[in-house]
């Protein structure tokens, strides 16, 4: 993960790639704002991850609420405890419920998704086993729920691919999902 605090009350952070879990005091005096490419998070005292992606991003509230803004956007979509608010380029924003308690499972050690879009769970096996993942376009529309164990992160791959019935295969330096069979 790469986060970028500009000053030196850390209220302002870019969060440039991975994942983050952020546990704030409630200080109506002092809010914090996560940037997220062209969106904003802001918080005055909750407990939420961030998760971004090459395709998007992934901001899940599991105690509180924080409100995310864009540029050009119309207001601000406020995101309360047990929710999910996702982002995919070009895609609008969906907002949709989570479990407070899986929100950033992978401090326990498992990567717990709810509707995940498929290139963002990609993201994550990549972060932990260190192989670059291509995802087909023909799954950009695909959404994963369930959890998965990291360990040493060698099986995530084989772990999504055997649940989802997808095929895995070496390409470029990397391993592409694909539909089993070709399907």
């Amino acid at each position: 993960s790469r986060i970028v605090v500009h000053g030196k009350d850390a209220t302002r952070i870019e969060m440039a790639s991975g994942e983050a879990y952020f546990s704030v005091r409630h200080d109506p005096a002092r809010s914090l704002t996560v940037q997220v490419g062209s969106y904003r998070i802001t918080d005055i005292g909750t407990r939420f991850s961030v998760n971004i992606s090459d395709g998007g991003f992934r901001v899940a509230v599991s105690e509180g609420a924080v409100g995310v803004s864009s540029e050009g956007a119309d207001g601000e979509v406020r995101v309360t405890a047990g929710h999910q608010l996702m982002a995919r380029q070009g895609d609008a924003l969906a907002l949709s419920p989570v479990a407070p308690e899986e929100i950033g499972s992978w401090r326990q050690g498992r990567l717990s998704y709810s509707n995940a879009p498929l290139s963002l769970v990609a993201a994550d096996i990549s972060r932990y086993s260190g192989k670059r993942i291509i995802v087909d376009p023909a799954l950009d529309a695909s959404h994963f729920s369930g959890t998965l164990v990291i360990g040493d992160g060698s099986r995530l791959l084989g772990d999504l691919a055997g649940v989802m019935d997808l095929s895995v295969r070496a390409e470029n330096g990397g391993v592409r999902l694909g539909r089993a069979g070709g399907r």
